[in-house]
């Protein structure tokens, strides 16, 4: 397809807010190379059509490929822990001690992202250590220690779409660039480890408004 075409074809749909035609649209860009700016768009687009249905483990996906596609890539880390934020308190119940491992393999490391690229005071920023201090918690005492719950695949997806969406050398690249940066910021300060299931949602952070349960079978 012509690029100047689909370019014009996926800026009518943004415009419409038609967000199916635009997730449609969206594996012909790279091979057409369609600017980055609209890249971008696109797929902010799309990835809070998700969120705003509570597709977490869908949005994630497409934030995550999203700032490939910007040089300001705080927005993008900004949703990508909210997320895993409400993706871990919607379901903390549920989630096993393999699932949580899995999800904290991802949270941690956008959490020293954010950390770089956010004021130490930031809500978003308590939030997110306020998750993982929560999510080590569980691991440790409270979560069931089965092979398979009913958030066991979304988490493998959100892990797979961290892990997967990037080549080794991106990979590499980008933690080289993280351990650099890690050096020259200071870690926020962390409260005490939760010691008592008194705190049991306490600590959970204030979420946006709730939107409409999404669908399981968005899966």
């Amino acid at each position: 397809m012509d690029k100047k075409l689909l370019a014009s074809i996926v800026r009518d749909n943004l415009n419409k807010n038609n967000i199916t035609k635009v997730e449609a649209a969206l594996p012909l860009l790279i091979d057409v190379g369609i600017p980055r700016t609209l890249h971008y768009k696109a797929l902010m687009a799309v990835a809070d059509s998700y969120y705003n249905t509570n597709g977490y483990h869908i949005a994630f996906k497409y934030y995550h490929t999203a700032r490939k596609f910007t040089r300001n890539i705080h927005l993008p880390l900004q949703k990508l822990t909210e997320c895993l934020n409400n993706f871990f308190w919607d379901n903390e119940l549920v989630f096993s001690t393999s699932d949580l491992n899995e999800v904290l393999k991802v949270i941690e490391p956008l959490a020293t992202l954010l950390r770089v690229h956010s004021k130490p005071e930031s809500s978003e920023l308590k939030n997110v250590y306020s998750t993982i201090k929560r999510i080590k918690y569980r691991i440790d005492y409270t979560a069931p220690n089965v092979p398979e719950t009913k958030v066991t695949f979304r988490s493998l997806q959100i892990r797979d779409a961290f892990y997967t969406d990037m080549t080794f050398e991106e990979m590499q690249t980008e933690l080289a660039r993280l351990v650099a940066l890690m050096i020259l910021t200071d870690a926020p300060s962390e409260e005490p480890e939760v010691s008592e299931e008194k705190k049991e949602k306490s600590d959970k952070p204030a979420k946006k408004t709730k939107k409409p349960k999404a669908d399981d079978n968005k899966e």
